[in-house]
């Protein structure tokens, strides 16, 4: 049991998800996206909470070596592996897939 949750209630991954570069983009778009959004709740908390990176906030907002520019050159990386519409197509695909799997995920507490 890792946090609560039980290995029988975790959900698999689909081997699709890691079939190729373009499908592993699309799931890893949903996670650094995620980590886009946690800096988003680490700047509202700061304000409302006055908490800090060092007080509270170390989760939401991740490491902070380059993090800046984490998601600039992610997209940039993302577009070079997308670049036909098949290839946006599955990242597509890959990324509902992921959040679906957060989704059923979630389900499960």
């Amino acid at each position: 049991m890792l946090g609560g949750i039980s290995s029988a209630a975790a959900v698999s991954v689909p081997a699709s998800l890691t079939a190729s570069p373009v499908a592993e983009a699309g799931c890893l778009y949903v996670l650094e996206g995620s980590r886009l959004g946690g800096r988003v709740i680490a700047r509202q908390l700061t304000h409302t909470l006055n908490l800090s990176a060092d007080n509270g906030l170390c989760f939401f907002t991740g490491a902070a070596a380059a993090r800046d520019d984490n998601w600039k050159r992610f997209c940039h990386r993302i577009e070079l592996f997308c670049s036909t519409p098949a290839a946006r197509q599955l990242a597509v695909t890959s990324a509902s897939l992921t959040f679906e799997l957060f989704s059923a995920q979630l389900a499960h507490e």
